[in-house]
């Protein structure tokens, strides 16, 4: 499993979401890659998928479906 978490300079949340992540991973004994990634322009948002800071991706998928407008 690869989690990706996109967000722009600045973003508060990012370290919160990052440190639930890692929390979870290991409650739940998931083995999982994770990457942070700082979206620096329009360019790379649209590459990306990026929806808001911070976006969370499993596996390359946004992990609020409801969100992803890219499907």
């Amino acid at each position: 499993m690869k989690i990706k978490i996109l967000h722009v300079a600045g973003c508060p949340s990012v370290d919160p979401a990052k440190l639930v992540i890692e929390s979870a991973l290991k409650d739940l004994g998931v083995d999982a890659e994770l990457a942070i990634r700082l979206i620096k322009d329009k360019k790379e948002a649209r590459e990306t998928g990026f929806l808001g800071s911070p976006t969370i991706l499993s596996d390359g998928q946004d992990v609020e479906p409801t969100k992803d407008t890219r499907n």
